[in-house]
């Protein structure tokens, strides 16, 4: 089932960036405050799901590191898998997915992050079964 967390441009907090850790987001309003989202249980295993309504080109350098940037914007109505794992919220405003299998770094893919990021989306959260 697919639960709408909220709706904004999406973002992170740098640093999730600076530690490869890539494990929450955050979506703002116009004014550029954080958004607060809607709460699910923590811990219900699923995934995040970024629904392009306004493409936006990003405005961040990337990753230089790791040769990561937003190549293209997306496209509108673009659904981007952000990541699979555990849900959980920091604050009311940052959602993240820890993963099943334990890591470090790279508990939401990166690649799919830059690739929306900026872009107004509709953030959700769909609780399907998750190996």
């Amino acid at each position: 089932m697919k639960i709408v967390l909220g709706q904004g441009r999406l973002s992170w907090n740098a640093e999730e960036r600076r530690t490869d850790r890539y494990g929450t987001v955050t979506l703002y309003d116009n004014d550029d405050e954080p958004i607060s989202l809607k709460q699910v249980r923590e811990g219900r295993k699923g995934c995040l799901i970024a629904t392009v309504t306004e493409p936006k080109v990003s405005g961040h350098i990337g990753d230089m590191f790791r040769n990561i940037r937003q190549e293209h914007p997306p496209k509108k109505d673009d659904e981007v898998v952000l990541g699979i794992g555990k849900i959980f919220y920091m604050e009311d405003s940052r959602v993240g997915l820890e993963p099943v299998e334990k890591r470090d770094s790279d508990w939401l893919d990166p690649h799919q992050l830059y690739k929306v990021h900026d872009s107004i989306v509709v953030l959700c959260f769909n609780d399907a079964p998750v190996r």
